[in-house]
């Protein structure tokens, strides 16, 4: 069953209705969509890569080997599941201009063959950034349906609707948050690296969201605006927490604060830190969205989410799923 991480429980959002997901990697496709352009020169290289059960850490690990760089020479805007084909551009500060056939991986020695190919090469006067994409466009096949009269394509298509901006499982793991716990508690006595370090300030900020986002699904205003509301974006925000005072007032900011009362010290801890506050959409809408029933027990959906949101979660509102990847 997939779970989503709120309130310190685990608690499946889903309806009775199961599904599998990614019982194969073409189950899950996920392309990068962006609207900006490339200048075609410059001190970056910027490649297209189609990736197939690799994570995009070890594409970037990868381009780094065959440009001669480190790896924080290489830039990517978002990161891709592992067990899918994905598409995405990366960006490698280097002289070197390679060619798109000479940038092919291929490893066979695990259970499904994975693989990474570049698909275009240009060139941009600067590295790329997180978040830089519009959107990231999924073609998701599910599996194991257990077909009603009530399920239909007109029912499905009905999935299409705003759904609470929460962070998926991934961001959780295992054990993510039980390892962040506890070196938040004892972090003077622990030192670990920078990049370790940004992750367990980012797994504690996501739980503390997803708090945040649950008592707006509790209190039935997660996707209206109420007041005290920001307006950065078209839809509520709660706080990505951190340091900095709240652009929240009134009631929004009431709610927020209840959410988080009982982790007044992982916030003050946070803040302690020098992480800075920001602000995240508690509500997402998807785009483009449609469905079609290939056939028994097999529906495939289509849908584009903005940079951060997750089409687990989407899916999750709806239905009980099966991670067959894992």
């Amino acid at each position: 069953m997939l779970l989503i991480e709120v309130n310190n429980l685990s608690q499946p959002l889903a309806s009775s209705q199961c599904a599998s997901i990614k019982t194969y990697p073409e189950d899950w496709r996920v392309t990068e969509i962006t609207d900006q352009s490339w200048s075609s020169e410059g001190e970056h290289a910027y490649i297209y890569v189609e990736k197939r059960g690799m994570n995009t850490a070890a594409v970037a690990a990868w381009l780094a080997r065959c440009y001669q760089v480190k790896e924080m020479n290489v830039g990517f805007s978002g990161m891709k599941d592992k067990f899918a084909v994905t598409q995405q551009w990366f960006s490698v500060h280097s002289p070197l201009d390679l060619k798109s056939t000479d940038l092919a991986l291929v490893d066979s020695s695990g259970s499904e063959s994975a693989y990474a190919k570049a698909l275009q090469i240009t060139r941009h006067n600067k590295k790329l950034r997180r978040g830089e994409h519009t959107l990231n466009h999924f073609k998701i096949t599910l599996r194991d349906l257990a077909f009603s009269q009530e399920l239909s394509e007109d029912s499905l298509s009905a999935l299409g609707t705003a759904f609470p901006n929460y962070f998926g499982p991934q961001r959780f793991g295992l054990n993510n948050i039980e390892l962040a716990l506890s070196w938040l508690k004892n972090r003077r006595n622990r030192k670990i690296s920078r990049k370790a370090r940004g992750w367990h300030f980012s797994v504690l900020r996501s739980l503390l969201f997803n708090k945040i986002a649950g008592a707006r699904v509790a209190a039935g205003n997660v996707h209206e605006f109420i007041a005290g509301d920001a307006e950065e974006f078209s839809v509520p925000s709660g706080s990505l927490w951190g340091r900095g005072r709240s652009v929240l007032s009134a009631d929004a900011l009431a709610i927020e604060t209840h959410a988080l009362a009982e982790d007044a010290w992982v916030c003050e801890a946070l803040e302690f830190a020098g992480v800075d506050r920001a602000m995240r959409p508690l509500s997402v809408l998807p785009q483009n969205f449609s469905c079609a029933m290939l056939e028994d027990a097999v529906v495939e959906f289509e849908f584009a989410l903005p940079p951060g949101a997750y089409a687990t979660v989407l899916l999750a509102q709806h239905f009980d799923i099966k991670d067959k990847s894992i």
